[in-house]
């Protein structure tokens, strides 16, 4: 019985592993370990050669920046359209729309022409040939807002290149649509400034058409004509701001739903004023009151659409070249890919773990096998 329990004892001390158990082990094969190490090593090294070399190219680009000086002095005069230009601000991130651009469908069907990538990349198809770019591609915007082109190619000039031909490719699609707040707002009251100017001109024929006596002038007084056409422009300036804030926010909105008290406010005073400075029906003098309000109204909101297409060109102008490259691509003179030394490195780790489990197992597994 006493004989017993001392081999008991032994057996259980063994189901532990223990720091000197280890320690041991190692001691006591050290030779095996140290070439599995090496083994291990020499064939990841090896066999990274088989891997195909890369190059990586970077260029790092600034996108437009806010001009928030020109914002204010727009705000200050437009009044009632003011609105539109402080709702349109802080909308959209200038580097994610950028990135968006630079990953777009278009940008890199120029680059597959531009480099013959079909038969770079050895594919058949335009939608295969995309994505090999788009895998060879990364590009991200920082949280400096600077946005990094990182290409990836086995030809050092070509990843350079390429790298080099994204920013030209943005800034030639860029200058083509409108995505700055500034060029956005241009073309719109472009067309606006347009069409109103259209109305202007056949209000002023229609009016012209009436004629003009003293005793029409008399039914139209000037102060009362501007003061109604005036409210006419500034409620139509409030509708377009409505129409530009449906676009970003819900109807539950606190923002829109000030506007639209703002509008019917200005509506119930432009209803007033009609109603209280309405003539007396005298047949040419109704007529060109009328034509003579239409006109003022018309002149009045063409110079607001006026000084916003102004500033907005100011905008456009102080932006200046909307896209700056601050690092041009160079070529790399080192290969990115493979990473032979962390190759070796992780299938020597490998190797020798497989080789401690093996001695181990066939230490201790054919102990328990034997007994």
């Amino acid at each position: 019985m006493s004989q017993a329990l001392p081999s008991i004892q032994e057996n259980a001390d063994e189901e532990f592993v223990t720091f000197a158990n280890i320690a041991s082990f190692v001691a006591s094969h050290w030779r095996a370990l140290l070439l599995s190490v090496f083994a291990g090593g020499l064939l990841g090294y090896a066999s990274s050669f088989l891997l195909s070399t890369k190059y990586t190219a970077t260029a790092r680009l600034l996108p437009p920046q806010q001009q928030g000086g020109a914002m204010a002095a727009l705000a200050s005069q437009l009044g009632a359209l003011s609105g539109v230009v402080g709702s349109a601000a802080g909308v959209r991130n200038p580097s994610d729309t950028l990135v968006a651009l630079l990953k777009s469908r278009t940008v890199a069907d120029r680059l597959i022409d531009r480099f013959d990538l079909l038969n770079v990349y050895d594919e058949k198809y335009r939608q295969d040939a995309r994505k090999a770019l788009a895998n060879a591609s990364m590009i991200r915007a920082g949280r400096d807002g600077v946005i990094s082109l990182d290409v990836d190619d086995t030809d050092p000039q070509r990843a350079a290149d390429l790298a080099n031909a994204y920013a030209e490719e943005l800034v030639r699609l860029n200058a083509t649509i409108a995505v700055t707040e500034a060029q956005q707002r241009r073309k719109f009251f472009e067309q606006q400034l347009a069409q109103t100017n259209q109305n202007v001109k056949k209000a002023q024929t229609a009016l012209e058409a009436v004629g003009s006596t003293p005793a029409l002038m008399n039914a139209a007084p000037a102060a009362m004509v501007e003061r109604v056409a005036r409210l006419q422009a500034q409620v139509t300036a409030l509708e377009v701001r409505l129409a530009t804030m449906r676009g970003y926010l819900t109807e539950s909105s606190p923002e829109l739903q000030l506007a639209q008290r703002e509008l019917s406010s200005l509506r119930a005073q432009l209803s007033q004023e009609e109603n209280f400075h309405k003539p007396a029906k005298n047949g040419n003098g109704e007529e060109y009151l009328s034509r003579f309000r239409d006109y003022r109204y018309h002149e009045a909101l063409y110079e607001l659409m006026a000084k916003q297409y102004e500033l907005a060109r100011l905008d456009e102008a102080r932006e200046g070249a909307l896209i700056q490259v601050i690092d041009s691509a160079v070529v790399p003179e080192r290969k990115s890919w493979p990473p032979r030394a962390l190759m070796a490195g992780v299938l020597a780790l490998v190797v020798l773990t497989l080789t401690m489990l093996f001695l181990w197992w066939q230490k201790h597994g054919s102990k328990r096998s034997a007994g």
